[in-house]
């Protein structure tokens, strides 16, 4: 049997589709009694929509940056959380000094997205814990800003990982690759 992990944007997918020879050649490296699986930053409700809207088939998802893993079926098979503190708030804040243009945070059962420019919302204070967090800005420069004050002052309590102008952000200690191990 051969094991075989891929991104999703960029990589598998392009604008959202996947190809239909990527699609074939995915189906029949899984006939052969393979295992296929998706790496992503995305949230855990990509794997529901890569089935619908491209009809594709898989053995795991590892989501939010490594935070969530789900099986073929859509069950959570592992999720690592954080606690949510005080420190959110300061992260909100930066990310609205960098212009950031959305903070969204949450677990498998609720996310709370933010608008940068508005109020924080009430259903912020009902999150105890994270499975992920992210954010984006207009340009990578803020991007990276970001995610090195997030890394260098709350890094023991949540993880940065810059793509492009997006700035993914499991707990601590949580990248893609832990979620392979």
């Amino acid at each position: 049997m051969k094991i075989i992990a891929t991104d999703f944007d960029g990589t598998l997918s392009y604008n959202g589709k996947i190809s239909d020879e990527d699609k074939r050649a995915i189906h029949k490296f899984r006939e052969a009694g393979n295992k296929f699986g998706i790496v992503t930053g995305r949230d855990v409700d990509l794997a529901q929509w890569i089935k619908q809207e491209n009809g594709l088939e898989f053995d795991y998802v590892i989501c939010c940056t490594g935070g969530v893993i789900k099986n073929g079926y859509g069950e959570i098979i592992y999720q690592k959380k954080g606690k949510i503190g005080p420190f959110i708030y300061d992260l909100i804040e930066k990310a609205k000094i960098l212009g950031a243009y959305g903070f969204a945070i949450g677990d498998v059962l609720l996310k709370c997205i933010i608008d940068i420019k508005g109020k924080i919302p009430m259903q912020l204070d009902a999150l105890k814990e994270f499975t992920h967090a992210n954010t984006g800005f207009t340009n990578e420069e803020n991007a990276t800003l970001f995610a090195k004050y997030v890394n260098e002052n709350f890094g023991d309590k949540i993880s940065a990982h810059q793509n492009g102008t997006a700035v993914d952000m499991p707990p601590a200690y949580t990248s893609k690759v832990t979620g392979v191990y």
